[in-house]
């Protein structure tokens, strides 16, 4: 049986799945609500003392500030990342106020692997559990990005060695440095190009049902009950869907490794924010549901068409704080 959690852990990320006592996490973090990050980690220690693969989609606060407390109370065995060269580390730290240095040095003092993905041209990643259930990790992120942001440092006058040994050196770069990611990845950063996971049943495997809950953690209503043989997730962080080159890489990716005929579920990126997803995007991924973190007006404005036409057809999945909404699809193994 294999079982997925998506939190309502406010303007963030915190999404669990489980299969025997496999346990993965994609994402830990929240900038509204830490603290419903917090008694979240709090409830899954009740039931395990480890996590087996912990998927970092990016490095914006939102998406990372708890992963100290989950290191604090379960074994953390892997951390997956996009790769990044060791030439832009120090300034792609610079780029995210510090936070990736910070949680790498987390997960060196936990022992915790890492792993990137992107490195030796390798984009992707596949983590299995027993050939029954799998996730498909890839990083947007490409050797060409990194290369134009490292032209784009030496054209600025930045020193690259001259960051990693000087702290007063590198605040004084720091206006220099966020230009240089914006100018390659747009204005919304490496954020747009992170690292996305496609989780399925491994080819081969049938499943008997899979049930889709939404609500609160004591009134939860069965949404869905879907004899299918349809059970994949694909969680996508802050990507930018809007971005025709990216859309277009996120679709050959599901066209070459989704192991069923259709998703069952894909995030909307972004908190539903209207600048990573268009018009089109339910027809460009076609997705039975979507689930979207606390989504407020002021993200969908520019998308209402859209919105509308996901609730109207009751395929809009809001995982909200405010109402501790939270949704949970269990699938039963053949």
């Amino acid at each position: 049986m294999h079982k997925r959690f998506i939190f309502p852990v406010g303007q963030g990320g915190f999404s669990i799945e489980k299969i025997d006592g496999f346990v993965v996490v994609y994402d830990c973090g929240s900038v509204s609500s830490p603290n419903a990050v917090e008694q979240s980690i709090d409830k899954i220690q009740q039931d395990t003392d480890h996590v087996d693969v912990l998927f970092i989609s990016h490095f914006d606060k939102d998406h990372v500030n708890s992963i100290q407390y989950l290191l604090s109370h379960v074994k953390v065995l892997k951390a997956v990342t996009s790769f990044i060269p060791s030439v832009l580390r120090t300034a792609y730290s610079v780029y995210t106020d510090s936070a990736y240095d910070e949680i790498m040095r987390l997960f060196d003092t936990n022992n915790v692997e890492v792993d990137p993905i992107g490195e030796d041209e390798i984009d992707r990643k596949r983590y299995f559990h027993r050939n029954v259930w799998e996730w498909i990790a890839k990083s947007m992120m490409t050797t060409a990005d990194f290369s134009a942001v490292t032209t784009n440092l030496q054209r600025s006058g930045v020193v690259l060695e001259t960051l990693k040994i000087d702290p007063d050196y590198l605040e004084s770069q720091k206006e220099k440095i966020n230009e240089a990611f914006k100018d390659v990845f747009g204005p919304k950063g490496p954020n747009s190009k992170g690292l996305i996971v496609l989780s399925q049943k491994c080819r081969g495997i049938e499943t008997k049902l899979c049930l889709i809950y939404q609500g609160c953690e004591w009134c939860r209503k069965v949404l869905s009950r879907i004899a299918s043989n349809v059970s994949s997730c694909l969680y996508v962080g802050d990507a930018d869907l809007k971005n025709r080159a990216n859309k277009k890489d996120v679709k050959e990716f599901l066209k070459n490794y989704r192991s069923e005929s259709s998703l069952l579920m894909m995030q909307i990126p972004h908190h539903g924010s209207q600048y990573n997803v268009g018009a089109r995007f339910e027809t460009d991924f076609a997705a039975k549901y979507y689930f979207v973190n606390d989504i407020t007006t002021k993200r969908i404005q520019g998308n209402q068409r859209l919105y509308n036409s996901l609730m109207s057809q009751k395929n809009l999945l809001v995982v909200s704080e405010n109402c501790k909404n939270l949704v949970v699809t269990i699938t039963e193994i053949k």
